[in-house]
């Protein structure tokens, strides 16, 4: 005989002292008597109890014959998930998972300098191993000046929806990571810091720049694929729901604390391409255009003309000359981007215009002097006439231009023709 549960047997659902119960109800046909049981993994009890009564012209086995144990369910002793868990939003809980993040945005800032360093090598370019210290040193001290900043507005953030705070975190950590892998490329390709004049390039400017003085190449993928890792590894550590104690968020803090009014204060030697190798690049433009306007106490003494002085310069050049009563011919010969880098005889990167170094050993050679502006456009009126920036340019003037003296002038008034040559595209700056 098989005894088997029938569709309408009148399953019925019962509690006995906290316990779940299902009880079946069963009927004996004339042929077999089958019973199927659901689940499989069942607990069957057996009671002294009669098993068989007749209803109806039925034979059944009484519901209490067997019943089906239903376990209580299991609560889940494990960590729990901070950023579903609606109770961790205290600062306890936050300052647990932001070193965390701290020490992922760390990683992959040490990443970043270990590319660079490699790109300067290849480039025989400064990459020593005091450089790669220096710089290890200045990345961590303004990935937690960093920090500092972002761990008010986190903690804000993590009391509303701990979700959104780490949906900041990536973003603000993203782009200081890509804004950091720019201007490392920047400087692997011009070998000079960007700063504050960025700011006075029109977006045509850029372009052009960037068109002209880079090719695309397979290692300009790598900052992408890193900031890729980043967000991986953020988020595989915040879903394992690793912790370390508040103590350590307390001393990632108090360490940015101390690093967010010295930025890049380690450095190689002045004057080695090791020295600008080891700046953090990000520091060093943000510390550039926040001191742009820090100009001092200016000693003015005509208030109406302040560019105006009493004369009393001496003639320095007179005796390095020999004219012999006839008229010299002059040639100026300016080079966009030639700086003391790459000429004269104490260049970071000489060799490269060998002829003009051997000029500056047969007159006169200024190693140093005063610019009076950072752009292209600026260079004439500087080199020229010593005339003032202006707003955007003293050349940009058009008809506001004041009347003023300027060595071609000066070279007209005494019989003197000017010519100008220039071998680049005039619509760039």
């Amino acid at each position: 005989m098989w005894l088997r549960c029938v569709g309408h047997c009148r399953c019925r659902a019962a509690n006995a002292k906290g316990a779940g119960f299902v009880h079946h109800g069963f009927r004996l046909s004339t042929n077999n008597l089958i019973f199927q049981q659901q689940p499989v993994a069942a607990v069957l009890f057996y009671r002294p109890f009669s098993p068989f009564s007749r209803k109806r012209g039925c034979w059944r086995l009484n519901s209490r014959f067997f019943a089906t144990y239903l376990p209580l369910p299991v609560t889940e002793t494990g960590p729990s998930n901070i950023m579903t868990d609606p109770i961790a939003k205290k600062p306890a809980d936050f300052f647990r998972t932001y070193p965390l993040w701290i020490a992922a945005l760390l990683l992959f800032t040490f990443l970043l300098r270990l590319i660079e360093h490699l790109g300067a090598v290849l480039q025989g370019t400064g990459g020593t191993a005091t450089a790669l210290l220096y710089g290890l040193l200045n990345d961590a001290g303004f990935a937690l000046s960093l920090a500092f900043v972002l761990c008010l507005p986190l903690l804000l953030a993590w009391y509303w929806k701990p979700r959104v705070s780490f949906v900041l975190f990536l973003v603000f950590s993203g782009c200081y990571l890509l804004i950091s892998a720019a201007l490392s490329r920047y400087y692997l390709v011009t070998n000079t810091l960007l700063g504050a004049d960025l700011f006075g390039y029109s977006l045509a400017d850029i372009q052009t720049t960037v068109r002209s003085s880079t090719q695309f190449s397979f290692t300009d993928l790598l900052p992408l694929a890193l900031l890729v890792l980043f967000v991986v590894a953020v988020r595989w550590v915040q879903k394992r729901s690793l912790q370390v104690f508040p103590l350590g968020a307390g001393i990632l803090l108090l360490a940015g604390m101390g690093c967010t009014f010295r930025y890049n204060a380690f450095s190689a030697q002045p004057g080695t391409p090791g020295a600008n190798l080891s700046v953090n690049k990000c520091a060093y433009f943000v510390d550039a255009n926040l001191s742009d306007g820090n100009t001092g106490a200016a000693k003015i003494t005509f208030a109406p003309y302040p560019l105006l002085r009493n004369d009393n310069s001496t003639d320095a050049l007179t005796p390095f000359f020999d004219l012999k009563g006839q008229k010299p011919n002059f040639v100026f010969l300016i080079v966009e981007g030639l700086g003391r880098d790459f000429t004269g005889p104490s260049a970071a990167y000489g060799g490269f215009m060998p002829f003009l170094d051997s000029l500056s050993g047969q007159g006169l050679y200024w190693s140093n002097f005063l610019s009076s502006a950072g752009r292209s456009f600026a260079g004439l009126p500087s080199i020229f006439g010593s005339l003032p920036y202006a707003k955007n340019g003293f050349s940009a003037l058009g008809e506001a231009m004041p009347v003023h003296h300027s060595l071609i002038s000066l070279l007209k008034k005494n019989g003197y023709h000017t010519s100008y040559f220039y071998g680049g595209n005039a619509n760039f700056d």
